[in-house]
């Protein structure tokens, strides 16, 4: 089953490529990419992926303190950096999250709290994703020309907060475990958002370093815009990349590529601007994310023969 799916990334990927360049003329944006012009877009565009990943690591340590563990940034910088190359392999981001769990667990922290540690990095990754598309959706709403998006689009932000929702309501309900397999997995899932709860403090922290996570992608584009002579305000970018960050997330191509660049062109032809320009941003933004997280090869190769513990245990109150 598991090859099946990757296949099935690997074709819909090139297909989806396909699509996107032999549609409009590639000519325009290989130009940009390829000048002065283009390396400069994508050196800060690698600038802005290697402060998403130190947030992330940031992210890490008020995350492990509500599970009783001290985690530093460094540690967790470490970590991101291996989750984020494998994120842009065929494995996508759960061969990533995988590996991070494996890393953690190598230390003093067992199995589950690795894994809760990790799960819940992902979710309030996700709420904040979800909060600023609800944000931005009215907004979307109204340049959208077609019905079958904007039905598209409002199901899928009803998707997501439904299921932030039942992650912590039910965590909140902690109902009885059943006979049911599945509703078990679910119910043990949502019982990791309890740790929310242990502190305010570092619940806010963590969920504002998401949210800082998110806006460094839309400065990214912004910055890349500028550098081409786009005329693309901060607030459109904002508009434009919370959908289009939400839609990569979807587990059909690898790494985004070719869902972005559809979605990119898309979103800049909502507001008058030609395909070739969100091409050229969005394939700007690949090529940061792919050399920005070259890195974790490096670290994982020597992290794989380290024996370092990555974590030490708290001693008293979390908070």
């Amino acid at each position: 089953m598991k090859a099946y799916f990757l296949i099935f990334k690997i074709v819909s990927t090139i297909l989806l490529l396909y699509l996107v360049i032999a549609n409009i003329d590639f000519s325009i944006a290989k130009s940009y990419l390829l000048s002065v012009v283009g390396i400069k877009a994508i050196i800060v565009s690698v600038i802005c992926a290697l402060l998403q990943i130190l947030l992330a690591g940031f992210r890490l340590v008020p995350i492990s303190k509500m599970h009783g563990y001290i985690y530093d940034t460094l540690s967790g910088c470490r970590l991101c950096f291996m989750g984020t190359f494998f994120s842009q392999s065929f494995l996508s981001f759960l061969g990533g999250d995988a590996v991070r769990v494996w890393s953690l667990t190598r230390g003093v922290i067992d199995a589950r709290v690795g894994t809760s540690i990790i799960f819940l990095d992902r979710v309030l990754g996700f709420v904040a994703l979800i909060i600023s598309f609800l944000v931005v959706l009215p907004v979307l709403m109204q340049i959208l020309d077609s019905n079958q998006l904007k039905y598209a689009m409002g199901l899928l932000a009803g998707a997501g907060l439904l299921a932030i929702l039942l992650f912590f309501g039910l965590g909140w309900l902690r109902l009885r475990h059943t006979k049911i397999k599945l509703l078990n997995v679910i119910l043990d899932l949502s019982s990791i958002s309890r740790y929310l709860y242990i502190s305010a403090k570092n619940s806010f922290y963590a969920l504002a370093a998401s949210f800082g996570i998110h806006m460094l992608s839309v400065i990214s584009i912004y910055l890349s815009a500028r550098i081409y002579h786009i005329d693309l305000s901060l607030f459109w970018c904002f508009v434009i990349v919370i959908p289009v960050t939400f839609l990569t997330m979807l587990p059909i191509s690898i790494a985004g590529w070719g869902v972005r660049e559809s979605a990119m062109m898309v979103g800049v032809g909502l507001i008058g601007l030609g395909p070739e320009y969100g091409l050229m941003l969005s394939i700007t933004l690949g090529i940061a994310l792919v050399i920005s997280s070259l890195p974790g090869l490096l670290i994982f190769l020597l992290e794989r023969n380290s024996q370092k513990q990555v974590a030490s245990r708290m001693v008293g109150n979390v908070g």
